[in-house]
């Protein structure tokens, strides 16, 4: 509990980093809305993007503790849905950005268990993720589906997921949040 209660408290050196990281992408933006929408645009966004997460995701302080990991995340997934506009899916990119973006996400969400985790630190990861979601669905895209789903439920609370993570064997029709194994 006390580990928990440290890792929320703010950190200058956390802050400053988070601070860094919002610079960064809102920059990548920018330099987005300036010019066409276009392949090539789309493509130097989403190569600045992985630069980015990548520099920031493998800072020390992100990477050695949760909390500091998952609000990169939670800051990275919102600034991709706030450029989806000026992205094009010609680009075959800016979905795989966004898949692996969720992946990644998605990973490191297995690795946590409930205790690790204060409430208001995942009911804010929970909003962010619905509304970048639900600014997403506006250009049919529903990748963070999955996310929205196993942060509703909880990631230890869904019985198909826990039965995949302890190698037990899934029926073809149970159901994994909004995906339907025997679909899988």
């Amino acid at each position: 509990m006390a580990d928990a209660e440290a890792e929320a408290a703010p950190r200058p050196d956390m802050e400053r980093l988070v601070a860094a990281l919002r610079a960064r992408l809102w920059q990548l933006q920018a330099e987005l809305r300036e010019q066409e929408v276009s392949e090539a645009s789309s493509r130097a966004y989403c190569r600045g993007f992985c630069q980015t997460l990548l520099q920031y995701a493998g800072t020390r302080g992100a990477s050695e503790h949760i909390l500091p990991f998952l609000e990169v995340y939670r800051i990275s997934i919102q600034s991709f849905a706030n450029a989806r506009p000026y992205l094009t899916t010609e680009c075959e990119d800016v979905l795989l950005v966004l898949g692996r973006l969720v992946l990644s996400c998605f990973e490191l969400l297995l690795s946590v268990s409930e205790s690790e985790l204060p409430c208001e630190v995942w009911l804010g990861f929970n909003q962010s993720v619905q509304d970048s979601h639900d600014a997403l669905l506006e250009f049919g895209n529903n990748n963070l589906q999955i996310l929205v789903d196993i942060t509703r439920e909880g990631v230890w609370k869904n019985p198909v997921l826990l039965k995949i993570l302890s190698q037990q064997p899934v029926e073809g029709e149970e159901e994994f949040g909004s995906i339907s194994v025997g679909a899988v």
